[in-house]
Protein backbone atom coordinates (compact mmCIF):
# COMPACT_ATOMS: atom_id res chain seq x y z
CA UNK A 1 0.00 0.00 0.00
CA UNK A 2 1.29 3.45 -0.92
CA UNK A 3 1.77 5.84 1.96
CA UNK A 4 -0.20 9.05 1.52
CA UNK A 5 1.91 12.17 1.97
CA UNK A 6 0.51 15.55 2.97
CA UNK A 7 1.72 18.83 1.55
CA UNK A 8 2.67 19.87 5.09
CA UNK A 9 4.97 16.85 5.38
CA UNK A 10 6.53 17.77 2.03
CA UNK A 11 7.06 21.38 3.14
CA UNK A 12 8.75 20.21 6.34
CA UNK A 13 11.05 17.83 4.45
CA UNK A 14 12.00 20.53 1.93
CA UNK A 15 12.70 22.98 4.76
CA UNK A 16 14.92 20.38 6.44
CA UNK A 17 16.82 19.69 3.19
CA UNK A 18 17.54 23.35 2.46
CA UNK A 19 18.24 24.30 6.10
CA UNK A 20 20.77 21.48 6.24
CA UNK A 21 22.37 22.74 3.03
CA UNK A 22 22.54 26.28 4.41
CA UNK A 23 24.36 25.14 7.57
CA UNK A 24 27.44 24.39 5.49
CA UNK A 25 27.06 27.19 2.94
CA UNK A 26 24.57 30.05 2.98
CA UNK A 27 23.49 29.31 -0.59
CA UNK A 28 19.72 29.75 -0.55
CA UNK A 29 17.68 32.53 1.04
CA UNK A 30 14.19 31.35 0.14
CA UNK A 31 12.41 28.20 -1.04
CA UNK A 32 8.74 28.04 -1.95
CA UNK A 33 6.28 25.85 -3.80
CA UNK A 34 3.94 26.96 -6.55
CA UNK A 35 1.24 24.90 -8.20
CA UNK A 36 2.13 23.35 -11.54
CA UNK A 37 -0.70 24.63 -13.73
CA UNK A 38 -1.55 22.36 -16.63
CA UNK A 39 -4.41 24.56 -17.82
CA UNK A 40 -7.17 22.52 -16.24
CA UNK A 41 -9.82 23.42 -13.74
CA UNK A 42 -8.43 21.05 -11.14
CA UNK A 43 -5.53 21.13 -8.71
CA UNK A 44 -2.74 18.98 -10.14
CA UNK A 45 -1.06 18.05 -6.83
CA UNK A 46 2.22 18.71 -8.63
CA UNK A 47 4.46 21.55 -7.50
CA UNK A 48 7.31 23.65 -8.78
CA UNK A 49 10.12 23.95 -6.24
CA UNK A 50 11.29 27.56 -6.46
CA UNK A 51 14.69 28.36 -4.97
CA UNK A 52 16.23 31.81 -4.48
CA UNK A 53 20.00 31.48 -4.69
CA UNK A 54 22.37 33.90 -3.00
CA UNK A 55 25.55 32.49 -4.53
CA UNK A 56 27.06 32.91 -7.97
CA UNK A 57 25.73 30.22 -10.32
CA UNK A 58 28.30 29.28 -12.92
CA UNK A 59 26.21 26.58 -14.62
CA UNK A 60 22.42 26.29 -14.59
CA UNK A 61 22.58 22.60 -15.43
CA UNK A 62 24.96 21.90 -12.55
CA UNK A 63 22.86 23.96 -10.11
CA UNK A 64 19.61 22.23 -11.00
CA UNK A 65 21.30 18.82 -10.97
CA UNK A 66 22.71 19.61 -7.51
CA UNK A 67 19.27 20.60 -6.17
CA UNK A 68 17.55 17.59 -7.73
CA UNK A 69 20.23 15.26 -6.33
CA UNK A 70 19.58 16.67 -2.85
CA UNK A 71 15.83 16.22 -3.35
CA UNK A 72 16.35 12.58 -4.37
CA UNK A 73 18.54 12.01 -1.30
CA UNK A 74 16.11 13.67 1.12
CA UNK A 75 12.64 12.81 -0.18
CA UNK A 76 10.84 9.50 -0.46
CA UNK A 77 9.49 8.25 -3.78
CA UNK A 78 5.99 9.31 -2.71
CA UNK A 79 7.21 12.81 -1.82
CA UNK A 80 9.12 13.14 -5.10
CA UNK A 81 5.88 12.51 -6.98
CA UNK A 82 4.74 15.99 -5.87
CA UNK A 83 7.73 17.70 -7.53
CA UNK A 84 7.14 18.65 -11.14
CA UNK A 85 9.98 21.11 -11.79
CA UNK A 86 12.78 23.10 -10.17
CA UNK A 87 13.24 26.82 -10.85
CA UNK A 88 16.20 28.81 -9.52
CA UNK A 89 15.92 32.57 -9.04
CA UNK A 90 18.85 34.91 -8.54
CA UNK A 91 18.98 37.36 -5.63
CA UNK A 92 17.14 39.96 -7.75
CA UNK A 93 14.19 37.55 -7.93
CA UNK A 94 14.60 37.00 -11.67
CA UNK A 95 14.38 33.47 -13.07
CA UNK A 96 17.97 32.39 -13.54
CA UNK A 97 17.66 28.65 -14.23
CA UNK A 98 14.70 26.49 -15.07
CA UNK A 99 14.66 22.76 -15.59
CA UNK A 100 13.47 21.99 -19.08
CA UNK A 101 11.03 19.40 -20.29
CA UNK A 102 12.51 16.51 -22.25
CA UNK A 103 9.95 15.14 -24.68
CA UNK A 104 9.99 11.35 -24.73
CA UNK A 105 6.87 10.61 -26.72
CA UNK A 106 4.09 12.45 -28.54
CA UNK A 107 1.68 11.45 -31.26
CA UNK A 108 3.67 13.60 -33.68
CA UNK A 109 6.94 11.76 -32.95
CA UNK A 110 7.05 8.23 -34.29
CA UNK A 111 8.16 5.36 -32.08
CA UNK A 112 10.00 3.82 -35.01
CA UNK A 113 13.77 4.22 -35.09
Amino acid sequence: MVKEISINELKKKLRDIFCSENKANKKYSEVWLSDADFGGLYQSHKYIVNVKAEHLISSCNDEIKYIITNLFKGLSTEELEFVWRVVVFNSNEQVHCESVDILIYSEEVSCES
